[in-house]
């Protein structure tokens, strides 16, 4: 059993995903499935989601 795609489902029901990398789909390939699956693409850093817009909002950003 694969257990992300019931999760996956649940995060995009519930809105969670707030934007897909638009730079990151394109190169793993899944900007298509994105695009049909309307989830908003991000694009505003050279391709990338600007982070400043989290952090204006609050948000801590964690990178690993």
């Amino acid at each position: 059993m694969r257990p992300l795609p019931p999760l996956y489902d649940k995060a995009k029901k519930s809105g969670l995903i707030d934007c897909v990398c638009r730079a990151c789909a394109g190169k793993m390939g899944a900007l298509a499935a994105a695009e049909e699956q309307g989830l908003p693409l991000a694009d505003e850093m050279q391709g990338h989601p600007a982070m400043a817009r989290y952090v204006e909002a609050g948000y801590t950003v964690i990178t690993i």
